[in-house]
């Protein structure tokens, strides 16, 4: 604990009881005020652009970022051990439900907007590239289903895939259907906007608190496009098998509420959601036997990826049915 009173003397707080939470979180008394020290996983690389959160909340007035206490020397943070530290307000509330975490980042997507102009030949190539991926996605994973299928007994994992196999062939054709439009459309679109970005949002980096909803932990924050922090959520939310994936879906709309995104902006996030990039890596580790895993752990990660993939597919039909059809007719055709 001598450590913690060490980096709590650099806020000018003397504690008088400290409470491990876990190995990265103390809550702090001091007799009149409560706190949550966090050690960071900081570096001194990425501590800048962290720091530049707390300078856009102020800028924009996003409540929703919880304030930081700053040093007795005006600093953001402190180091000790080669560790970085933060001091915030403890909060007793609950974490947020999805309905409140959607309208939160919502505003903050929308407060921070900024449009980035885009090199529509490097983009339209980099679609046309994935699309070619696509194509060999198709071919590689129709050779598996192939060899697990000429088994006289399947493994767990082989039947695993067998059973997916329809779903992950249309998650493809979904995929490719949507490189098609978003390689048309850029034509006529020059720019796309970034926003102020999480980078590791979940609901249990989303407090309520008295009079307000606040998130945690930025450590991992970027300015990028909004599809990405949601994606980023989604695949975070999605690791149980018992998740709302109904609620995530039709509750959606509060976001678009406050942050309406563009066709191509939905466009991508879809594509995000179909990928089948890691679910073939699970295969093809599992065919090289170079997992140090587990059979019923390389099958609950296999579960995993399909269960976003599975989502990204019921997504995109929500998508198609309350946002492509009403924005851009065309894009049904």
């Amino acid at each position: 604990m001598k450590n913690i009173e060490k980096v709590m003397s650099s806020y000018g707080v003397k504690p008088v009881k400290i409470l491990k939470i876990s190995d990265r979180v103390h809550k702090i008394d001091d007799g009149q005020h409560q706190y949550s020290l966090k050690k960071s996983v900081l570096t001194h690389q990425s501590v800048k652009k962290w720091e530049q959160v707390f300078h856009h909340a102020q800028q924009h007035q996003l409540s929703e970022i919880l304030s930081i206490f700053v040093t007795i020397k005006n600093s953001f943070y402190t180091i000790s051990n080669d560790e970085f530290y933060y001091l915030m307000p403890w909060i007793d509330g609950k974490t947020s439900n999805i309905k409140q975490l959607y309208r939160s980042i919502g505003k903050i997507h929308q407060k921070t907007r900024q449009p980035q102009l885009i090199d529509y030949n490097q983009m339209r190539n980099h679609f046309t590239q994935y699309g070619h991926y696509c194509d060999e996605v198709q071919k590689k994973l129709l050779t598996y289903v192939k060899q697990f299928e000429s088994h006289i007994y399947m493994s767990p994992l082989e039947l695993q895939v067998c059973t997916h196999y329809r779903d992950l062939e249309l998650a493809t054709k979904k995929a490719q259907e949507l490189i098609r439009q978003l390689s048309s459309s850029q034509a006529k679109q020059k720019n796309w906007d970034y926003s102020l970005c999480h980078g590791n949002l979940r609901l249990s980096h989303s407090l309520i608190g008295i009079d307000n909803l606040y998130f945690i932990n930025w450590e991992q924050v970027t300015y990028n496009y909004p599809a990405t922090d949601l994606f980023i959520l989604f695949k975070n939310e999605l690791i149980n098998y018992d998740a709302p994936t109904k609620l995530w879906i039709h509750s959606f709309k509060v976001y678009m509420e406050e942050n309406q995104l563009q066709n191509d902006e939905l466009s991508l996030l879809l594509i995000y959601l179909l990928d089948l990039t890691t679910y073939l890596k699970r295969i093809q580790q599992y065919i090289d036997q170079i997992s140090n895993q587990s059979i019923i752990n390389q099958i609950k990660k296999l579960q995993i990826e399909y269960r976003r993939i599975k989502f990204g597919l019921q997504f995109a039909e929500f998508i198609s049915q309350n946002y492509f059809s009403k924005i851009n007719p065309d894009l049904e055709d």
